[in-house]
C-alpha cells in the first residue's frame, strides 16, 4: 500500500444494499404528495406519488407486453422532459439496464451506442425516431420488431410509434420492482457513454451500489444544504451523469421540487427562475458566463437564486468573482469534481471555501481516498505546488467499461484506484484539491467530452486532407474549450486558403453532433508535429495556437 494515500477527513457513511428504484422511491414515505418535477415550458407537474405509480405501471407493461427483464438493456434518447424520470425509473424497476444517449448524436455515434449496448428496446423522442428507425433497420431489426420495440418518449404517437404511456398497466404484477439486495446491488443499473482518447465512446457500467453510494456521500458532506422550501432547476441533460445523479436523483432524495428545462435557453432559464422562484441550481461554466456577462438579471428577476453549483469543467476565479460582484455576494458558486466513471462526484468544496478558494474542486467526499502520482509513479508532497495525476478510490468508482476489459484494466490499479488522467495539486492545510492540467487529450466543450482521435479519423476520410491533428483552444468569453483542427491539405493551393478551411469546418459540422463541431476553426499547417514513434505532439500545436490567437489580425 502506498504511504501517499490521501483519505477523506469526513467519516464514512453506510451504503444501503438495495435497488436504485427502492432507494429513490420507497413505498412508505410522507412526501409522496409533494411535487417532484414541473416542466418549465408546459407547466405539467408530477408528484412523487405519481412518479412512483407511473414508473411501476410502465414497468408492468414492459414486463407483460415486451418481456423486458433483468438481462435486457433499454436505450433512452431524449432531451429532458416530464417523461424522462418515468422512462428511466420504470425501466429500472423491471431490473433492466438503462443506456442513456445524447439526442444530438449523429448516425455514427448513435449506431455505435445501440450496437455496443445490445439494446432490446428504445425510447426515442419523436425528433430522434427517424434516425433511430434507420439504424435499427441497418443492424437487422425487422419492421415488426421496430414497430414493437421503438417507443415514443412522449405521450404523442404521431411519429407512428407507440407512446410510452400506452404501455401502462395499472394492475400489480409479481416481481416488480425487481430486487437488487446483497451482492446483486453491484449489478449494472445505468450506462452513460464516455469518450475515450482513442476510438469511439465507451459504455460506463454504473451499478445500483455506485449511484446509491454517491448520493449518500453527497448527502452526508452537506457542501450545500438544500432547505425545505428550496426550488431547484434541472437544466443539465439527464443523459449526462452530472445531470442524472446530481439534478435528478440527488434532488429527489431531498424531496425537492425540480423545474425541468429540455435544454438551456437564456430566456427560458430566466423566466423559469422568476416564475418558480428557483433558489438552487447545478450548471456548467458556459451558463455561468452568460449569467455573469449579460443583462439576464435585468430582464428577469433572479433574486431568489442563492446557490449555483458548478461542475463538468473547471471555472476560473475571475469568473466567480465577477458573478459575486454582480449579485452583491448573494449567490454562492461552489465547485466540485467528478467523472462519468465515478458516478460522478469525488470532490466537493465546502461553502466556507467557495469564495476564498474559487478555482479549487474541494475536498474528498466520504468513503473516498486519493493519490497524486508523478510520471515515475511516485506520490507527490501535499504542498500545494507539486502536481501529479489524480487517482481516486471509493464505492462510487464504476464497475468497468462495457465490452472493454483491456480499457478497464488500463485505467484501474491493482488496489482499485481509478486513474483520472487529470493533473492535480493538494494542499494539506486545507485538504483542498485543484485541477491544473489534463493528461488525457480529451477536449471539454461546455462539459461534453470531444475525443480528438474521432475527429481526426473523420477528417482523414476526406480526400482533400493529407494529415490532421485536433486540439482544444480555450475561449475566455465562453469559458470552455473549442475543438480546432490543424490540417495538412493534399493540394498546396489550399494552404492558408480560408475559404477551403471554412468548407472543411462545415463538412465536419454536417457529420458530427453539435458539441463536436470545430468551433475553434480549421487552420492549415505544413506538417503535423510528431514524436519519432508517430505520436502527435499536441503541446507544440497548443503553443502555435496561443501565438496565432494573440497575433493581431492582418489588414
Amino acid at each position: 500500500m502506498s504511504t501517499g494515500i490521501i483519505k477523506s477527513i469526513h467519516s464514512d457513511v453506510d451504503i444501503p444494499q438495495c435497488s436504485l428504484f427502492d432507494f429513490l422511491l420507497p413505498p412508505s414515505t410522507d412526501h409522496l404528495h409533494k411535487i417532484a418535477f414541473v416542466e418549465a415550458t408546459t407547466g405539467i407537474k408530477l408528484t412523487y406519488a405519481q412518479l412512483r405509480a407511473k414508473s411501476l405501471e410502465l414497468a408492468y407493461g414492459l414486463r407483460k407486453f415486451l418481456n423486458i427483464e433483468r438481462k435486457d438493456t433499454v436505450l433512452i434518447i431524449s432531451p429532458n422532459s416530464i417523461a424522462y424520470p418515468v422512462l428511466l425509473l420504470g425501466t429500472s424497476a423491471t431490473g433492466a439496464k438503462v443506456s442513456l444517449a445524447n439526442p444530438a448524436y449523429n448516425h455514427l455515434e448513435l449506431s455505435h451506442q445501440i450496437k455496443d449496448s445490445n439494446v432490446s428496446l428504445v425510447f426515442a423522442h419523436p425528433d430522434n425516431i427517424p434516425l433511430t428507425k434507420q439504424i435499427l433497420s441497418e443492424i437487422g431489426w425487422s419492421e415488426t420488431k421496430i414497430n414493437q420495440r421503438l417507443i415514443s418518449a412522449t405521450d404523442s404517437n404521431s411519429s407512428g410509434c407507440l407512446s410510452y404511456s400506452q404501455l401502462f398497466i395499472p394492475d400489480r404484477q409479481f416481481g416488480i420492482p425487481e430486487k437488487f439486495d446483497g451482492q446483486s446491488t453491484h449489478e449494472t443499473a445505468v450506462m452513460c457513454y464516455s469518450s475515450g482518447t482513442t476510438g469511439l465512446s465507451k459504455g460506463v457500467m454504473t451499478t445500483h451500489y455506485n449511484i446509491i453510494a454517491n448520493l449518500r456521500q453527497l448527502d452526508s458532506m452537506r457542501t450545500y444544504v438544500i432547505q425545505k422550501n428550496d426550488v431547484l432547476i434541472s437544466v443539465l441533460p439527464f443523459y449526462h451523469i452530472f445531470g442524472l445523479v446530481v439534478t435528478m436523483f440527488y434532488y429527489m432524495t431531498h424531496e425537492a421540487k425540480s423545474v425541468l428545462l429540455p435544454r438551456f435557453d437564456p430566456d427560458v432559464f430566466g423566466a423559469a427562475v422568476e416564475k418558480y422562484k428557483v433558489s438552487v441550481g447545478s450548471i456548467v461554466p458556459p451558463i455561468l458566463v452568460l449569467i455573469a456577462n449579460t443583462d439576464i438579471d435585468k430582464r428577469y428577476n433572479l433574486s431568489s437564486l442563492r446557490i449555483l453549483q458548478v461542475g463538468a469543467a473547471p471555472v476560473g476565479e475571475e469568473l466567480i468573482q465577477k458573478l459575486s460582484t454582480k449579485f452583491n455576494d448573494v449567490i454562492t458558486v461552489p465547485q466540485g469534481y467528478g467523472l462519468t466513471e465515478t458516478s460522478p462526484i469525488t470532490h466537493k468544496i465546502p461553502l466556507e471555501y467557495a469564495k476564498s478558494h474559487s478555482g479549487y474542486i474541494g475536498r474528498l467526499i466520504p468513503n473516498t481516498s486519493a493519490r497524486i502520482v508523478d510520471e515515475n509513479g511516485m506520490d507527490v508532497p501535499g504542498d500545494n505546488k507539486a502536481s501529479g495525476e489524480l487517482w481516486v478510490k471509493g464505492p462510487q468508482v464504476m464497475k468497468g467499461y462495457l465490452n472493454r476489459p483491456e480499457a478497464t484494466a488500463e485505467c484501474m490499479t491493482a488496489d482499485d484506484f481509478f486513474k483520472t488522467g487529470d493533473v492535480a495539486i493538494f494542499d494539506k492545510k486545507t485538504q483542498l484539491f485543484k485541477i491544473v492540467d489534463r493528461l488525457k487529450e480529451l477536449i471539454k466543450y461546455k462539459g461534453f467530452q470531444v475525443p480528438p482521435a474521432a475527429l481526426e479519423s473523420l477528417l482523414l476520410s476526406n480526400p482533400e486532407v493529407k494529415d490532421v491533428a485536433v486540439i482544444g483552444v480555450y475561449d475566455d468569453k465562453q469559458a470552455t474549450e473549442l475543438p480546432r483542427a490543424y490540417v495538412v491539405p493534399q493540394k498546396d493551393s489550399n494552404v492558408n486558403n480560408h475559404k477551403w478551411c471554412k468548407e472543411v469546418e462545415d463538412w465536419v459540422a454536417s457529420k458530427v453532433a453539435n458539441h463536436s463541431k470545430l468551433r475553434g476553426g480549421v487552420k492549415t499547417i505544413d506538417a503535423i508535429p510528431k514524436s519519432p514513434s508517430g505520436k502527435i505532439l499536441r503541446r507544440h500545436l497548443r503553443t502555435l495556437a496561443a501565438q496565432q490567437d494573440k497575433a493581431p489580425a492582418k489588414l
